[in-house]
């Protein structure tokens, strides 16, 4: 049973890794820890049920919707037809502005914490910028260096979640009572419907504080309320009609959008379905206005994309890339944000200085890749890792405690594997 409820925890993709040599880092500024990985909250209101069905995954060859790595190479990008991308582009990037110090930066998503942000450049009302207490999520319009932006336009607030409004909306089901979750028997009721008319089922949701099942369908309802209230009466079933899209329309919908973003080279942290809004939401890392308006035309409203980095003219090969750091090439995440796997391990951190990459070794003494958050980077002499703020966060044979989990490394883009089977991807606990 796809069902939204009150307190749910809410499904989203897993994020995308693939390989970068010497990772830039975004800020410059000292930050705040974060959490650890695997506690990044998704920014929609999604069916229970969603998933990450057309999400790139873990990149890798052969992994569906996996665009090239829009990260620093040992080569400069180029753009076909005119040399080496720009110094800058013109953007609009989203997210929350927070003060680092004397410094603003810019994160994506809707909270406060320390991420590889960009610094923001230029004088900003403080009712734009965050506090822990008091997140404002907002879209700034800019001038982009690959680490910096430059404000040149007016700032506004962002509509990016929907606020999780669980109300039935039927004017019978408005009084409040006590209870728990649905009964079987209601359960069974909004199921056969689901069942009779799945060409028109747009969704359900459960109204835990008026103890009433939504159930969503398009077209007129009169009828199937008239049935339910004859076949069972009494039953605190909110039966609401006219969805735009049913289901299967946003599930169609969604596979052209994965095939459109992926085409694109659009990296997505996450996709998942709005029941409450009737659509597919997308959470992306950076975007241009071509790929928007293909979207736009051929899905409508059936499909939103939130995106970190919107280009505001121009394709995404003409991005500018974050600067470089360190002198060992690094394995990490394409995304500055995004849900990750949530297990937790323990290694010691080493570097193969013949190979020039650096391994994590386990109890067993098993070799495993790490790959780490956007924005770290590693030096060789003295050997250290350094997060995305330019802090040390790991010198030789330190033991962390790593959130994430193991993937085997052929799924993982890089053409040094250090000697490692398998691949850990996450973060440092504490970070």
């Amino acid at each position: 049973m796809r069902l939204v409820a009150r307190d749910l925890l809410l499904g989203v993709a897993l994020s995308l890794v693939a390989c970068a040599e010497g990772q830039g880092k975004a800020v410059v500024t000292p930050a705040a820890p974060s959490s650890a990985a695997g506690a990044t909250r998704g920014g929609v209101a999604s069916s229970a049920g969603a998933t990450g069905a057309g999400a790139p995954g873990v990149a890798g060859a052969g992994a569906p919707g996996v665009a090239p790595s829009t990260t620093p190479t040992a080569s400069s990008p180029q753009v076909a037809g005119s040399g080496t991308v720009p110094a800058t582009a013109r953007v609009v990037v989203t997210g929350v502005v927070m003060a680092r110090g004397a410094e603003l930066e810019i994160c994506p998503g809707e909270y406060v914490r320390a991420c590889a942000g960009l610094v923001v450049e230029g004088a900003l009302d403080a009712a734009f910028v965050s506090t822990a207490k008091k997140p404002v999520v907002v879209r700034v319009p800019g001038v982009f260096d690959g680490a910096r932006l430059r404000v040149d336009g007016a700032v506004e607030k962002a509509d990016i979640a929907r606020p999780l409004d669980f109300n039935n909306r039927c004017p019978e089901f408005q009084q409040r009572l006590p209870g728990g979750n649905p009964t079987e028997q209601l359960q069974s009721v909004a199921e056969r419907i689901e069942q009779a008319h799945p060409e028109r089922f747009a969704g359900k949701w459960w109204d835990r504080e008026r103890q009433t099942l939504a159930l969503w369908l398009t077209g007129d309802v009169t009828a199937l309320k008239r049935e339910i209230q004859r076949d069972a009466p009494g039953a605190r079933l909110c039966v609401l009609g006219n969805a735009r899209y049913s289901q299967r329309a946003l599930e169609t919908a969604r596979a052209r959008a994965d095939a459109i973003l992926a085409e694109s080279g659009v990296l997505m942290s996450s996709s998942s379905e709005d029941t409450l809004g009737n659509r597919v939401v997308y959470n992306a890392e950076a975007i241009d206005p071509t790929t928007l308006e293909r979207l736009r035309r051929e899905l409508g409203d059936a499909v939103r994309v939130v995106s970190f980095i919107e280009l505001r003219d121009g394709p995404l090969a003409t991005l500018p890339q974050a600067p470089r750091a360190g002198d060992i090439p690094l394995v990490t995440s394409r995304l500055r944000s995004g849900v990750g796997m949530a297990a937790l391990g323990r290694f010691s951190v080493h570097l193969d200085a013949e190979q020039r990459c650096v391994y994590l070794q386990d109890a067993t003494g098993r070799r495993v890749l790490p790959v780490w958050p956007f924005g770290y980077s590693a030096t060789r002499d003295p050997f250290a890792i350094r997060d995305f703020d330019g802090n040390v966060v790991a010198r030789p044979g330190a033991t962390l405690d790593f959130g994430g989990g193991m993937v085997d490394v052929p799924h993982i883009q890089t053409s040094n594997t250090c000697g490692a089977q398998v691949a850990w991807v996450g973060q440092p606990s504490g970070r």
